[in-house]
């Protein structure tokens, strides 16, 4: 394990290299790729998830998570060995689109809200595309094949659903302790979101600051990554490696 992580310390080394390199010896191509990345993050990427990622703030915040897992909890549980509170990550991960489901597992495993395992597992199937971009910009404006939509939609979730099933066998075995169902779910769901509510006592300003401050966060991240993949991708062109790494892919996929 130590070599491996060795190597790839090497190797991530060697790409950064190379990468500055062809920064000093490109600068027109890197100024250009930076431009592209940050005008995707800001016309695409800022409108549509940080509204987001502020309201899953608000909720996870408010006690909602509480409220939510104890109504999945008998869902959940059984189908993917995960805690109720994580099928707010699934919904919204399969209705918005990465990264929301990354993100909202990192807000549950910073919660205490799930362990290390379960977020492991819970972020390999809910980390998805968003229904938009499997109905429309793929089928639509790549491949000009509108009736494919529902075929994409159908295959990509199912095959993360599976995903999440068969990874429940990967689940560390707890004990959960003994399963006291409550006579009147909703009633016990409501009690535990206010006793969550009790127990962290903030106002309503604190509240929405540190929801929007931990939103900004997640989405500058998420600039910076972009940034940096564009340029990265700009280096590779200016460089011609771009089109000898798609010359050996197309000989492998062409395999």
């Amino acid at each position: 394990m130590k070599t491996c992580k060795k190597h790839s310390a090497l190797l991530f080394l060697l790409c950064i290299l190379f990468l500055t390199l062809c920064m000093l010896l490109y600068p027109e191509a890197a100024y250009q790729g930076a431009c592209n990345g940050i005008h995707t993050w800001a016309t695409h990427l800022l409108p549509s998830l940080l509204p987001f990622f502020i309201a899953a703030n608000l909720l996870i915040s408010l006690g909602f998570v509480q409220f939510l897992g104890v109504l999945l909890e008998p869902v959940m549980r059984p189908l993917f060995r995960l805690p109720g509170e994580a099928g707010l990550a699934v919904a919204l991960g399969f209705t918005s689109g990465f990264p929301m489901g990354a993100v909202l597992t990192a807000s549950l495993y910073e919660q205490n809200l799930c362990t290390e395992n379960e977020a492991a597992r819970l972020a390999a199937f809910t980390n998805n595309s968003s229904p938009l971009f499997l109905l429309i910009a793929v089928p639509v404006s790549m491949l000009h094949a509108p009736q494919l939509g529902i075929l994409l939609l159908s295959a990509h979730y199912a095959a993360n659903i599976i995903i999440g099933i068969l990874l429940r066998f990967a689940a560390v075995k707890t004990n959960y302790g003994p399963s006291h169902r409550h006579p009147h779910i909703l009633i016990h769901a409501i009690t535990q979101m206010r006793q969550y509510q009790k127990e962290h006592v903030h106002s309503i300003g604190l509240i929405l600051g540190q929801a929007i401050q931990k939103g900004l966060s997640s989405i500058f991240n998420i600039g910076g990554f972009v940034l940096f993949f564009s340029v990265l991708l700009s280096m590779l062109d200016a460089s011609g490696l771009f089109v000898i790494l798609n010359s050996l892919f197309e000989l492998l996929l062409g395999i």
